[in-house]
């Protein structure tokens, strides 16, 4: 199988402009020195590292103002070792489902690489994995989660006296990231319980940022954008963007409605395809067969050319040179097949058997030996009153990503609904992500700090009794781990550290694969 190949001119774009900040960045030091008592300066640590970062005291300030109680903050702390236990089961489960993938792809055993179901991870790569075009999104809500997963931090020190040293953004190549320095003697020097609400607090805020997106995409966001001034559409759905790279560009007109698609009408029904035209769009191209009746054509029709069906996962479309020539097959026998001119066919009157046509017709289907792949999907679309069909042979996964729809009407500002939609949906995946990974108790990540602090609170050794008699709210410095608890804890690190390891270097591998 092809590896996976990186789009020559974003990384173009991407090396061009690091080698500009790097200019910049030599220029500015030739002309002046930086000043060591700046209290926000912005730095170039290495050549793809840049970094932003302020002692100014508004972070500590504003966390000290912070409403939240207590409590919420305790919730936090279930929160963090919850998620812990889901997110370690999470990737023992993506850790063997990528081996027995990568296994059947290398040809070590005899399992295909797909038959456990679709992979639980996946990277998550902009231009690779990702649309080009949704790359903005991608960087706008890592960002955000990222600074929302710090402010965590920096409120709850701040709401318990620890000093805040510093706070800021960075870049390393194309991900965004922030950070906070607190006073690590003084985070030391809290009771357990304090610390812990500190150290889950960024795990917590991205798990309510989750729930707050999650709410906004079941309703929420659309209540907001009725009162707006926006309409649904009841019967289908709008198309805000049709991606430069795919055949549906010049075919299917910006601001038109699609109210079918193949057999389905996007209009609600009880057909198991959903209760939205939202959720019926994207079920029936994630669906392996739509089509519920054939098509009648002639025999004499039939301008079968020796490659056209001949179909393979390298050829999912047939082989022929000619592309609206395309492979049918008779209704009433799979084996018996023959090409068709696809644009003349599809718009035939349709059937299920040949008693169907009229006489001296056949009723035919199209082939899609290889349905998760690749297959023709017929998109009905209206326009000031006037309805169209377009035609897509291809993956329908690609068709669902190159086409953005909304089920709002299109009016000014037209892409807001989408946009919005977009960010949201990121939101709501990276916040789940962030919350998920950084409570995994891997080297240097918050459930490693949240893991030793509650060992050396219940198997520090002999450190711990000196504290039996303590009130829980004293001020004493945090027990150190006993035997026992470093040795549970440096053997549990190790083994989600190498586990979070495996499934990345293991899901890129796929991806290469």
């Amino acid at each position: 199988m092809e590896g996976t190949q990186l789009p020559l001119l974003p990384c173009l774009y991407f090396l061009g402009l690091w080698a500009l900040l790097n200019l910049a960045f030599y220029i500015s030091k030739r002309v002046r020195a930086s000043s060591a008592t700046q209290q926000t300066r912005m730095e170039l640590v290495s050549p793809l590292h840049l970094r932003f970062t302020t002692t100014v005291g508004w972070v500590h300030r504003l966390g000290a103002l912070w409403w939240p109680p207590p409590w919420f903050y305790d919730l936090g702390i279930v929160c963090t070792f919850a998620s812990m236990t889901l997110c370690t089961l999470f990737l023992l489960i993506a850790g063997a489902q990528i081996l027995l993938a990568l296994m059947g792809r290398l040809g070590l055993c005899c399992v295909e690489p797909t038959a456990g179901g679709p992979m639980w991870l996946r990277p998550v790569i902009p231009g690779v994995t990702l649309p080009n075009g949704h790359i903005w999104y991608y960087l706008l809500s890592l960002l955000f989660c990222a600074v929302v997963h710090e402010l965590g931090h920096a409120f709850t020190a701040a709401r318990a006296s620890i000093t805040v040293h510093s706070a800021g953004l960075f870049v390393i190549g194309l991900y965004p990231g922030a950070f906070v320095d607190l006073q690590k003697t003084e985070l030391d020097r809290r009771p357990i319980r304090e610390q812990l609400r500190v150290v889950c607090a960024g795990v917590w805020h991205n798990a309510v940022t989750a729930l707050i997106a999650w709410l906004l995409m079941h309703s929420g966001l659309l209540l907001v954008l009725e009162h707006a001034g926006w309409s649904q559409i009841p019967d289908g759905v709008a198309v805000m963007d049709v991606a430069k790279q795919s055949p549906l560009h010049t075919t299917i007109p910006v601001f038109s409605t699609v109210y079918r698609v193949d057999d389905v009408w996007l209009a609600p029904a009880d057909d198991g395809f959903g209760s939205s035209p939202i959720q019926r769009w994207t079920s029936v191209l994630m669906n392996s067969g739509t089509e519920s009746l054939g098509f009648c054509a002639s025999p004499r029709e039939n301008l079968d050319d020796g490659l056209c069906c001949e179909m393979s996962q390298e050829f999912p479309l047939g082989e022929s040179p000619h592309n609206d020539l395309f492979c049918f097959e008779h209704a009433a026998s799979n084996n018996a097949t023959m090409c068709f001119i696809i644009g003349d066919v599809l718009v035939r009157s349709r059937c299920s058997v040949d008693v169907d046509c009229n006489k001296g017709l056949m009723c035919v289907r199209p082939r899609a030996p290889f349905p998760t792949d690749s297959r023709v999907v017929r998109i009905y679309h209206r326009l000031s009153g006037r309805s169209k069909m377009a035609i897509y042979q291809g993956s329908p996964t690609r068709l669902w990503l190159d086409v953005s729809v909304s089920v709002l009407s299109p009016r000014w500002p037209y892409r807001l609904p989408i946009w919005s939609e977009h960010l949201v949906q990121y939101v709501l995946s990276f916040s789940l992500a962030f919350c998920l990974l950084n409570s995994l108790p891997a080297w240097h990540l918050d459930g490693d700090h949240a893991l030793r602090l509650l060992l050396s609170n219940t198997v520090a050794g002999d450190c711990s009794l000196s504290l039996s008699g303590q009130a829980p709210d004293s001020v004493q410095s945090a027990p150190a781990l006993g035997p026992v608890g470093l040795r549970i804890h440096s053997t549990t690190t190790a083994v989600a550290t190498v586990l979070l390891g495996w499934c990345i270097v293991g899901s890129l591998g796929l991806l290469v694969l």
